[in-house]
């Protein structure tokens, strides 16, 4: 494991003993809530750095809000694993904010030491914010600067416990085995750079020349910009209204540079996962931030841009907002497929007990054999939601299904796919109720009567504008179609049975029909 991530693992620990419960969905609410947290830093950023209106304030921050819960964030939200990368941004905004307030050397000392530590045992790169996050005493008018033997020994302290935490953080460290060995070499710069730049491309433009060029564009706006702001700046004197930002665009910066050295050895194209969104969009969000307080500051000198000037800006504006629509348009499908699997998941890991050779179990991003192994051992705690099924339940399905009417509805077709993919049409719901179960249990009929359930799916339409996949000319209400990947079954001649369940009343209501398959053949009309 490359970070030491002592901080996420009191995060889990904390919601569990609060909940009672291990629930992804507890890690993904509070990842929401700490983008809220870096949505609330923003405003009260913008309020330090700019002149604007009320009106004007709350427009800005809306643009700002736009990038930091841009669509390349979108996935990022359904991972709560994902509150890591993103914790580092986060504490930096605040020791930023901290740095700016008027509280005295000594206390700021503590706030930046203490968000800098908690952002190095987050992620890897969050031990940046120890050099980013330098406290900062600005002179006060009224008052004369202070002295160096005052502010030395704070500084000192602040280096120290910088040393301890980073010394710490690789003491008996070893890299990961199947982690490529870091790349820094003047020979290798061109690559570096050109990674960097598809990196921070890639959260808008899903090609790898399109991030490039949107890299390039969003780099080369971030220095003009930062040339005109601090050429502002000498002339007045304000050096408060730029820090944030330029801070925050290092912090960008230096995140994608360690990215590349480390992950250049896999390939040059490593950068563009959205997995690394959290850490990017803080480039957008700093370069945007600039721009706000460059054009506050031009304004409150009267300074008027040239037409060049404001074409390249709108220019560059205009394509900022045709990347994030085009990753809109492009996103929301990813989106709602990526929901699709994790509710199919989340159904697999509840009837592990029933059918622990599940192949849907391979949606998780761990091996099946760990989520079966670590879905036990949370049970046995009464850990795990949602909760396995019980266990009256699961001798039900492992019985053949008695001889039943079409009350609970009944299979009619299955066969396989040139894919392999085994496709099954039928009716379900609950009897008494008119209303569709909350899934429907399939297996082979064995020996004895017995049933060897090997699918979990809920009962519905897959591709609608498909009919003929399912030979199918009318969809039913209470009807389904579902293609199954069907890898645990065994080979031969089988006939399956299927149970429509209620998962409130935790009982099973037998399905009419049988169906005869032989697996090992794709020809259907062999069945």
């Amino acid at each position: 494991m490359e970070s030491r991530k002592l901080v996420p693992r009191l995060y889990y620990l904390a919601l569990t003993w609060l909940s009672g419960r291990w629930d992804v969905k507890d890690e993904m609410l509070l990842m929401f809530a700490f983008a809220c947290a870096a949505s609330f830093a923003l405003y009260h950023l913008l309020k330090r750095t700019t002149n604007f209106t009320f009106g004007g304030r709350v427009l800005a921050w809306g643009l700002l809000n736009a990038l930091l819960f841009c669509p390349g964030q979108y996935v990022n939200f359904l991972w709560g694993i994902q509150l890591e990368p993103f914790t580092p941004g986060i504490v930096l905004l605040f020791a930023i904010l901290a740095n700016l307030s008027d509280i005295q050397l000594r206390f700021k000392i503590i706030v930046a030491a203490s968000l800098a530590l908690a952002a190095t045992y987050s992620f890897a790169h969050g031990m940046l914010v120890w050099l980013l996050a330098v406290p900062i005493q600005w002179p006060q008018k009224a008052e004369p600067r202070p002295q160096f033997k005052a502010v030395a020994p704070w500084y000192a302290i602040y280096g120290i416990a910088a040393a301890i935490s980073i010394g710490l953080y690789f003491f008996h460290y070893s890299r990961p085995r199947l982690c490529p060995e870091f790349i820094v070499s003047y020979k290798q710069a061109g690559a570096l750079g050109g990674f960097i730049l598809r990196w921070i491309g890639s959260l808008f433009a899903e090609h790898s020349s399109d991030a490039f060029l949107l890299g390039l564009l969003v780099t080369t706006a971030f220095s003009m910009l930062a040339l005109l702001g601090l050429k502002s700046s000498w002339q007045d004197g304000d050096w408060r209204t730029l820090y944030p930002w330029l801070v925050l665009e290092a912090y960008g910066l230096m995140s994608g540079g360690v990215t590349a050295a480390g992950r250049l050895g896999l390939s040059r194209y490593a950068g563009m996962a959205s997995k690394y969104a959290p850490v990017k969009v803080f480039c957008y969000v700093a370069v945007t931030g600039l721009a706000f307080s460059v054009y506050s500051k031009l304004s409150a000198q009267q300074r008027i841009l040239s037409r060049a000037a404001n074409f390249y800006t709108g220019a560059a504006v205009g394509i900022l907002a045709m990347a994030w629509v085009s990753a809109f348009s492009r996103e929301l499908p990813i989106l709602k497929t990526i929901r699709e699997e994790r509710k199919r998941l989340a159904l697999a890991v509840q009837w592990i007990p029933a059918i622990p050779d599940n192949p849907e179990l391979k949606l998780g991003i761990a091996p099946p054999a760990r989520i079966v192994d670590r879905a036990k051992s949370l049970s046995q705690y009464d850990l795990l939601r949602p909760r396995f099924v019980g266990e009256r339940l699961v001798n039900q399905v492992e019985r053949e299904p008695p001889s039943a009417d079409s009350s609970a509805g009944a299979l009619q077709t299955a066969f396989f796919n040139d894919y392999g993919k085994l496709l099954m049409t039928g009716t379900a719901q609950v009897p008494n109720q008119r209303k569709k179960p909350d899934c429907v249990v399939v297996g082979y009929v064995t020996e004895g009567h017995r049933l060897t359930p090997f699918a979990v799916f809920r009962p519905k339409f897959e591709r609608l504008e498909r009919k003929e996949r399912f030979r199918v000319a009318d969809f039913p209400s209470d009807g389904f179609a579902v293609a199954i990947e069907a890898s645990n079954l065994p080979k031969g001649a089988l006939v399956l049975r299927a149970w429509s369940i209620d998962m409130a009343q935790q009982t099973g209501f037998p399905l009419a029909g049988s169906i005869n398959i032989h697996n090992g053949s794709t020809d259907p009309s062999n069945y």
